[in-house]
């Protein structure tokens, strides 16, 4: 013991320091750190694809809004949606359904959300956010959720026709949910959830993803089938 402590007095400043140093950074790297909360932890590539989902979400809700100022300017105007008797959007553009929200077109307000979430994602690539923000995000698109199944319901019983902007706003909110929702479990932030359904939720988010849609696809081939020819 005295031939060590000898040798320790012979270490130079630097070295010593160094030795802290290690020591300090072995101290702060316990197991009790929780996982995934620093900003280079975040998983990068899930993040930016939550921003290109909401731009693409943006585009569409875009479209939606200049569609409906075409169709106010002149009712007569020929709608690069309006495709087909089963893909179209004319018919629903001006109808209470498209304005919920004190008479505002949805497409207006999807405009401003998507571009509200493509900002605070864009804001999560570069740092960390606040566990309140994503978590009431996540809240909000499961409330969308709903809307799209009312907005389904009326497509396939009132209009029945398909607006593919809107779709694409559906699918893209579907993604947002699934995928923003399995970002959040792996976080360690939907603790109030099963750990197993967690874990599932994180392994299986693509398979959540086609069967959600295929589940809307099927709904759109039982209630359609009688214009589903005008797909071929």
């Amino acid at each position: 013991m005295k031939k060590t402590a000898e040798e320790s007095e012979e270490l130079p400043p630097t070295s010593l320091s160094r030795q802290r140093e290690v020591s300090l950074i072995s101290e702060n790297t316990t197991d009790s750190t929780p996982p995934l909360e620093t900003p280079l932890e975040t998983p990068l590539k899930t993040v930016v694809f939550l921003v290109t989902v909401s731009l693409i979400a943006l585009a569409a809700s875009a479209e939606l809004v200049l569609s409906e100022l075409k169709t106010l300017k002149d009712p007569s105007a020929a709608l690069g949606c309006d495709i087909n008797p089963l893909i179209g959007c004319s018919s629903s553009l001006l109808q209470w359904q498209a304005h919920l929200l004190f008479g505002i077109p949805n497409a207006l307000v999807g405009t401003a959300l998507f571009a509200g979430l493509a900002g605070v994602f864009l804001g999560w690539v570069g740092g960390r956010l606040p566990r309140w923000l994503p978590l009431t995000i996540e809240a909000g698109l499961t409330a969308a959720l709903f809307l799209i199944i009312f907005f389904l319901h009326q497509s396939v019983t009132v209009f029945r026709t398909l607006c593919p902007f809107c779709m694409i706003v559906w699918v893209a909110t579907i993604v947002l949910w699934i995928h923003l929702g399995a970002l959040l479990a792996r976080l360690g932030w939907l603790d109030f959830l099963p750990a197993g359904l967690r874990g599932f939720w994180v392994s299986q988010r693509w398979l959540l993803t086609v069967a959600v849609l295929l589940l809307i696809v099927l709904v759109i081939a039982l209630t359609m089938s009688d214009k589903l020819a005008y797909l071929f």
